[in-house]
């Protein structure tokens, strides 16, 4: 009969592939929810910050993405502010699932038609005045 230590080694083993095995291949997104208290006149929404590094993007080309991808998806306004190596968007809107899909989209299409070239997207709670 083999020994408890022994049995619960293979036990732990068994557990491990088990799991191993259940995740693998499996597209998680982890949240994690934040309450952030906002006064009665405002409401909670997000603000996205898109860092594009501008790499061999010119001018020409940036005012154009912002025009036809950027400003369509957030008619509402956006903040843009240029580096010597990147460009930066800010962008405040409502937490739903239509901006967080606008917002993807414009990454999605940054890199389509930069693909050389990074985005990096930081999302952050925030209280939004109407």
């Amino acid at each position: 009969m083999a020994s408890p230590c022994a049995r619960s080694s293979g036990f732990r083993a068994a557990v491990a592939i088990a799991l191993s095995l259940a995740v693998s291949g499996c597209a998680v997104e982890w949240t994690r929810e934040h309450k952030l208290y906002c006064r009665m006149d405002e409401t909670l929404g997000i603000r996205e910050t898109l860092t594009f590094d501008r790499g061999a993007i010119d001018d020409a080309a940036w005012k154009r993405f912002e025009a036809d991808t950027i400003a369509h998806a957030f008619p509402h306004g956006f903040t843009t502010i240029g580096t010597a190596s990147s460009r930066v968007v800010t962008i405040a809107h409502a937490d739903d699932a239509a901006s967080d899909a606008a917002a993807s989209d414009i990454v999605k299409r940054f890199r389509a038609e930069f693909p050389h070239d990074a985005v990096r997207r930081e999302r952050s709670a925030v209280c939004l005045l109407p």
